[in-house]
C-alpha cells in the first residue's frame, strides 16, 4: 500500500494534477469574489510541495484599470489565505455584462480605442436609437484626420449596438500640451474672489466661496474656486448653479479663459 501511494504521488506529479477537489473549491471561491464576473480558465499543476496555476477571470469591461487591479489583488490575497501552498498567475479579461447601459457600451467602445468622449446623449425613438456625443481630439490635428477618427468610432459603436442606431459625433478640440504658468498678481486674485462671492450671494444657490486661485499662462488667466451647496441638491442643480456663477465672473473679467468651480455639500 505504501508503495502504491508513493507511485500515485509520482504519477500525479508527472501528469501535472493538483490535489483532488482543489480546482472545484477554488473555482467556487473565485466566482464568489467581489468584482469577478466569472472564471474563464483555471489550470493547476503540482510542483513539489507547491501548486502552481493560471487563473483567468472575467470582469466588467467598463471598470477602470485601477479597479481591475484592485480586484486581482484582493482575489490573490484571498486565495493565498485559503490555499497557502498555491501560487497563481491571475489574468483579467473584460466582459460585456447583461446590465450594461447603452451609454456604458459607448464608453467601452471609446475606451478600447483610447478616445475621450463625453456629453453622451441616448434617445430611444419609435424605431431607432439616436446617440450623440462629443469626441475630444488634439486641436492641432487636421480636420480630415479627426473626421476619420470620428467615423471609425461611429462605425464601431454601430457594430457594437446594432444597425438600428444613428450616431452623430461633435468633434471638440483640446490642448494636449502642458504649458508653463504662474500665480496671478494678488490684486487680480482678490478682485476675482470678490466677484465670485458677490455673484454667489446674488444668485442665492451657492455659498462659502473659498480657496480661490488665479493663474496666468500664455493663453490667458484661469480661475479655480471651491464653494458649497445644500447637501440635498442634485448633481444637475449643482452643475447649473456653478455654471451660472462661472459665466457671471467671466463677464466681469473677459481675460479669464477658464473658470472652474468645485462644489461641495454644505
Amino acid at each position: 500500500m505504501a508503495g502504491y501511494r508513493l507511485g500515485r504521488r509520482t504519477v500525479d506529479s508527472l501528469i501535472d494534477t493538483a490535489p483532488e477537489g482543489m480546482a472545484d473549491s477554488m473555482r467556487r471561491a473565485v466566482e464568489a469574489s467581489p468584482g469577478v464576473a466569472g472564471v474563464d480558465f483555471l489550470r493547476l499543476r503540482r510542483n513539489g510541495a507547491q501548486v502552481l496555476g493560471d487563473l483567468g477571470i472575467g470582469v466588467a469591461r467598463t471598470l477602470p484599470l485601477e479597479r481591475v487591479a484592485s480586484i486581482k489583488d484582493d482575489l490573490a490575497a484571498r486565495l493565498k489565505r485559503e490555499w497557502p501552498e498555491a501560487a497563481l498567475t491571475i489574468t483579467a479579461n473584460g466582459r460585456a455584462l447583461n446590465d450594461e447601459t447603452l451609454r456604458e457600451r459607448v464608453m467601452a467602445v471609446a475606451a478600447l480605442r483610447r478616445l475621450a468622449v463625453h456629453h453622451i446623449l441616448v434617445r430611444r425613438l419609435a424605431e431607432r436609437i439616436s446617440i450623440a456625443l462629443d469626441l475630444e481630439v488634439d486641436g492641432r490635428m487636421r480636420i480630415a484626420d479627426a473626421h476619420a477618427i470620428a467615423s471609425q468610432l461611429e462605425a464601431a459603436i454601430i457594430a457594437e449596438i446594432g444597425p438600428e442606431v444613428d450616431v452623430d459625433t461633435h468633434i471638440e478640440p483640446i490642448d494636449t500640451r502642458e504649458a508653463d504658468g504662474e500665480e496671478a498678481a494678488p490684486a487680480l486674485a482678490e478682485a476675482v474672489a470678490r466677484s465670485l462671492a458677490e455673484h454667489a450671494q446674488r444668485l442665492g444657490v451657492l455659498s462659502d466661496v473659498h480657496d480661490v486661485r488665479v493663474t496666468m499662462g500664455a493663453s490667458g488667466a484661469v480661475a479655480i474656486f471651491h464653494c458649497e451647496i445644500a447637501g440635498g441638491a442634485s448633481v444637475r442643480e449643482a452643475h447649473d448653479a456653478v455654471d451660472a456663477l462661472e459665466r457671471a465672473v467671466r463677464a466681469d473679467f473677459p481675460n479669464l479663459v477658464r473658470v472652474t468651480g468645485h462644489v461641495e455639500p454644505r
